[in-house]
């Protein structure tokens, strides 16, 4: 029999077949086994009381805060700011506005007091605060601190420190804690500083930005201006070329007039000369005809004599010519005679047209006479007139040159504008796109700086605090005892197994000795302590609610617990029925080996590689992250591999403790003779 098992209580009654054993419960094991079922339990309850809510009350740590900052002044006159940063950081420490952000259990106290406290645990940390806090931080805004107010910004400006102590031999933790305190407190202090500055800095931008705004207005409007210009200026370019080639025709059409005035006057002047010689001959010839009519009238009287005397001697022809041949003339001289007699006919006809013709010039002489004379008279007009034209054509000749030479040059000053027009375009529109570039830039600038006071502090503070941290926890834990509780658990059903094979015999002595099978014989010795263990999951699962444990998963998480359980109790019978009361020792090496192994609240992946590898396969890990899993949800893990791997080993454990049993039911002759001999 095992040195564990419970010795029964017996009594002797007589009966027809002889004296015979009546067995009675033995109410001490009936006992112990009861403590062994409430025993984890307990242990369970009291680790969960002691871890709950131990995160939330960091606030009753002792920490011992020494201010020993002098209050400064910065700035003279209107100007002139206290600056107490010291007083601030106490106050934000010992008396935070935000309940939420209370820390350690902050005390204002004495550099004497704190050092004492720290030294004989009154205070696990001690924060100090220096002299030249205030000043410090008074030069880092560049204005100093006045003399005599406890201290003077001057030089390169230096960064305030405070001091952290801490004693570990109270607390490690702590000492990392307090110094995370610090550096937040100081941050928020820091940042409280910079975004006052800023916003005092900022607060001037206000009036320039209304300044730049009208700035921006006016660079419109100049803008708008410029295009006119600009428009104006490409017209004008426009007119002017138009101009230029206008006067350029005009300079060339007053060559040709320049050209026509001199052939004019050349003419003109040839002209005089004709027309003075015409004035001279028409003169003389008006002094010559003056006795005209006279001379005529006398050359129609002569006519006439002369028509008279012809026809008398025509008369008297023609009677010579008659009479001489009958005077015997000879015939060639009476031929003669009437061929003279002819002539004087002829003659004396001529003469009387000459006669008459004379007669009629006779009649027309005066009217010839006065016309020459008027003619005369005209021609001198006429003389005088060309020699003004002559004079005026050349004064023509001589201004149309000179206007093509005006002209000419009017033409290359025009476009010489009309150059300028352009170029004066070009720039006004390049003035015009800086205008519009500028307005724009002065109405962005306008728009960036800050408008109002508030709109200062707004921007003080985005740009005191330029990344601030948006945390996001998915399956958040609710804190208290619901992070340690997968743990709390899993090592009370542990201890709870362990101390069920203190009490129960993990191989029974009746069952080795009867023909049953080895696992049978398991399965008989692992039956009853896995009864105590269900009632110990269950014990243990029934106080999670009262320390405030949320289950994601509750129902799953009532399954692994109860898995758990049996599987602890399969592997403590393993480990007890292979090396007996060794068992108990290797089960207490096994669960620190486990405890090592587990991850939760210390991820695993900082463990060594040895214990990551452990992690994964032994028991107590796998429950301790299943039950997490279960508890805040998630995808983490694979809550079927925990299930699997739980499984496992349960049936390799009584798979061992049938082996075990097995063994043990093959007695050798040796140890029967022995036990007879006992016997």
């Amino acid at each position: 029999m095992s040195a564990t098992q419970a010795t029964p209580v017996t009594e002797t009654h007589e009966s027809a077949h002889g004296m015979r054993p009546i067995r009675r419960p033995d109410r001490t094991a009936l006992g112990r086994g009861v403590v062994a079922i409430l025993l984890p339990a307990l242990c369970g309850v009291v680790a969960l009381a002691s871890l709950s809510g131990r995160t939330d009350n960091l606030d009753r740590i002792p920490a011992a805060v020494v201010n020993l900052d002098q209050i400064v002044t910065s700035g003279t006159g209107d100007d002139a700011q206290t600056i107490a940063a010291g007083r601030l950081l106490a106050g934000a420490l010992t008396s935070p506005e935000d309940p939420e952000e209370e820390s350690l259990d902050w005390e204002l106290t004495d550099a004497d007091d704190a050092e004492a406290g720290l030294v004989d645990g009154t205070y696990q940390a001690v924060l100090t605060i220096p002299e030249d806090f205030s000043a410090t931080i008074a030069g880092l805004a560049g204005s100093g601190a006045s003399p005599g107010s406890g201290g003077a910004a001057g030089g390169t400006p230096e960064a305030a420190r405070i001091s952290v102590r801490s004693n570990d031999s109270s607390s490690a933790l702590v000492g990392l804690l307090s110094e995370q305190v610090a550096q937040t407190a100081a941050t928020t202090l820091g940042r409280q500083l910079t975004t006052t500055y800023l916003a005092a800095a900022l607060g001037g931008f206000a009036e320039l930005g209304v300044q730049l705004g009208d700035a921006a207005d006016g660079a419109a409007q100049l803008a708008a201006g410029v295009t006119s210009v600009s428009d104006g200026a490409t017209q004008l370019a426009s007119g002017t070329g138009e101009l230029s080639t206008g006067l350029a025709d005009l300079a060339t059409g007053t060559a040709d007039l320049a050209d026509g005035a001199a052939e004019l006057s050349a003419g003109t002047a040839q002209l005089a000369t004709g027309a003075s010689g015409l004035a001279t001959g028409l003169g003389t010839l008006a002094t010559q005809t003056v006795t005209m009519p006279q001379d005529t009238q006398a050359l129609a009287t002569g006519a006439a004599g002369v028509s008279t005397g012809m026809t008398q001697l025509s008369t008297g022809l023609a009677g010579l010519a008659q009479m001489c041949p009958g005077t015997g003339g000879a015939p060639e001289l009476c031929a003669s005679l009437n061929q003279l007699a002819a002539s004087a006919g002829t003659l004396q006809a001529g003469a009387a047209q000459v006669a008459a013709g004379t007669g009629t010039l006779a009649t027309q002489t005066p009217a010839l006479t006065q016309g020459v004379a008027g003619l005369a008279a005209g021609s001198t007009t006429l003389s005088q007139g060309v020699s003004t034209l002559r004079t005026g054509a050349r004064e023509l000749a001589t201004g149309a040159s000179q206007v093509t030479d005006g002209t000419a040059a009017a033409a290359d000053g025009a476009q010489g504008a009309a150059d300028g027009a352009a170029a004066l375009a070009a720039g006004a529109s390049e003035l015009t796109t800086g205008a519009t570039t500028l307005a724009d830039g002065l109405a962005a600038g306008a728009a960036q700086l800050p408008a109002s006071a508030q709109d200062a502090e707004e921007l003080a503070a985005v740009v005191a605090e330029p990344v601030v941290t948006e945390a996001t926890r998915i399956n958040e834990s609710p804190g208290g005892a619901t992070d340690p509780a997968p743990l709390v658990v899993a090592l009370a059903l542990w201890l709870g197994a362990f101390a069920a094979y203190l009490l129960l015999e993990a191989l029974p002595v009746r069952a080795l000795r009867s023909p049953a099978s080895g696992l049978r014989v398991a399965l008989a010795g692992w039956r009853t302590a896995a009864l105590w263990a269900l009632g110990q999951a269950t014990l243990v699962g029934a106080t999670l609610p009262l320390f405030g444990v949320s289950l994601a998963s509750p129902v799953a998480a009532v399954g692994l617990t109860a898995l758990a359980a049996l599987v602890f109790a399969a592997v403590n019978q393993a480990l007890v029925a292979l090396w007996g009361r060794v068992g108990w020792l290797v089960s207490i090496a096994l669960l620190a080996v486990q405890a090592a192994a587990l991850g939760g609240l210390v991820p695993i992946e900082t463990a060594p590689a040895f214990f990551r590898a452990l992690n994964g396969a032994l028991p107590v890990p796998l429950v301790v992250d299943g039950l997490a899993h279960l508890t805040l949800g998630g995808e983490v893990g694979s809550l079927t591999a925990v299930v699997a791997a739980l499984g496992a080993w349960l049936v390799a454990a009584l798979a061992v403790s049938a082996v075990v049993a097995r063994s043990r039911q093959q007695t050798s002759v040796a140890e029967l003779r022995a036990e007879l001999a006992i016997a």
